[in-house]
């Protein structure tokens, strides 16, 4: 029902959405609830083409969460590739720099920290990708065949 609401002219859509929200709320496309309950008023407000202030809000929160929760795992990423370059060229301050960093990370981020094992793992996978790289770049091994077919234009 809800692909057939996006196909509809402005006017009927914004009828049929107040019409989605009266029956069974704000939900997303999977069916979970954003917001329950909207009253009269909220309803008459979509019905002419406003969102009610209610949707918004929570609209606005869950992009802010959702556009907050990947920095998190970026940094953390960004601290293993650099203390790992910074072992690879061998320059010890941007190592010790490195260390400092992350233990600053891991007081504000113990829920997934960067422990001595994740750095030994991280450095262990970077020197195996190291070892299979082939011009510079990491192919899949089990894919790597076809991909080389592919580069020669021999298709699937």
């Amino acid at each position: 029902m809800r692909g057939v609401e996006t196909m509809l002219p402005k006017a009927l859509k914004n009828a049929v959405k107040a019409q989605r929200y009266t029956a069974q709320g704000v939900n997303n496309l999977r069916g979970d609830a954003l917001v329950e309950n909207l009253g009269l008023r909220d309803t008459l407000l979509q019905l002419f083409a406003f969102t009610p202030a209610q949707v918004a809000a929570q609209y606005d929160d869950n992009r802010a969460l959702e556009n907050s929760e990947p920095r998190i795992p970026k940094r953390r990423e960004h601290l293993l590739h650099a203390f790992a370059l910074a072992l690879r060229v061998d320059d010890d301050e941007a190592r010790i720099d490195t260390l400092e960093k992350i233990h600053a990370f891991n007081q504000v981020n113990a829920e997934i920290p960067i422990t001595p094992k994740g750095l030994r793992q991280s450095i262990g996978y970077r020197a195996r990708c190291s070892e299979q790289a082939e011009n510079g770049i990491s192919l899949n091994k089990r894919l790597a065949a076809k991909a080389r077919r592919a580069k020669k234009g021999e298709g699937d």
